[in-house]
């Protein structure tokens, strides 16, 4: 089987790239094969693949050898008709070989993906090469470099394989096809919260000990030290009968 050759791009302005990427993905997966039931040594060769997982670390966990690997990855892109790593890694998952959940995590982004880098991610997922996606966005190879990077530090992912496929399946970026992750529901806090920040219905008093702050929180670091030296000296000093506390002169030695 041949494998399908993406028509190279031509210079579009920036707001077309993300057209252009949907577009280039609906060619690769319509011109692919509906694969029927894959073997079970593929279906774990791919699952590691889609992991981000190097030929050496893939051979490793399946106990193969690195070539047995590259054949069957180029079994794989045979049968899917489909070139290029990002490529034959979302074309899998649109094909259903495994489950998202199989190769890639819920992601909660620390930051939003400016839209630079969501072009540079999808037209890189799309199959073209570095100076491909610079050239379409009018930019330096150096610019489309450093919003790669930055978008795979802001993921976590170490690779740009990984930080596309999670892209993907968070839906960072749409690719046509591709299943989505399910959403972890919230969890309820409300459960685990600690006795003193309920309130009991009707009252306006607080369940649990008082606080000896009126911020509600312990006492720290000299702060607690000057009150336990207060607490002591209340304890030991003698009170006189006028109701004053006695001060110990520093000066008089104790017997």
């Amino acid at each position: 089987m041949t494998i399908t050759t993406l028509s190279k791009p031509q210079t579009r302005p920036r707001q077309g790239a993300l057209a252009l990427a949907a577009e280039r993905f609906e060619e690769a997966f319509a011109d692919a094969p509906r694969p029927g039931d894959w073997p079970p040594h593929l279906v774990d060769t791919f699952r590691f693949f889609a992991r981000g997982l190097s030929y050496d670390q893939a051979g490793a966990q399946l106990f193969i050898a690195r070539d047995t690997v590259k054949i069957r990855l180029r079994r794989i892109r045979q049968r899917l008709g489909v070139d290029g790593r990002q490529l034959t890694a979302l074309a899998g998952l649109a094909h259903r070989i495994v489950p998202p959940e199989d190769v890639a995590a819920p992601t909660e982004l620390p930051r939003p993906l400016s839209p630079g880098e969501v072009e540079v991610l999808a037209l890189r997922a799309s199959g073209l090469s570095p100076r491909e996606t610079a050239a379409m966005l009018g930019i330096p190879s150096t610019t489309a470099k450093s919003r790669l990077q930055y978008s795979c530090v802001t993921l976590g992912m170490p690779g740009v394989l990984r930080a596309v496929v999670a892209c993907a399946v968070n839906g960072f970026i749409d690719v046509p096809g591709v299943p989505r992750l399910h959403k972890l529901p919230a969890a309820d806090t409300t459960a685990s919260a600690p006795p003193h920040q309920h309130h009991q219905t009707g009252s306006s008093t607080p369940v649990g000990p008082a606080s000896p702050t009126p911020c509600g929180e312990r006492p720290r670091g000299a702060t607690a030290v000057a009150l336990v030296v207060a607490a002591q000296r209340q304890r030991t000093l003698p009170v006189h009968p006028g109701g004053t506390t006695a001060t110990p002169s520093l000066n008089r030695r104790t017997s």
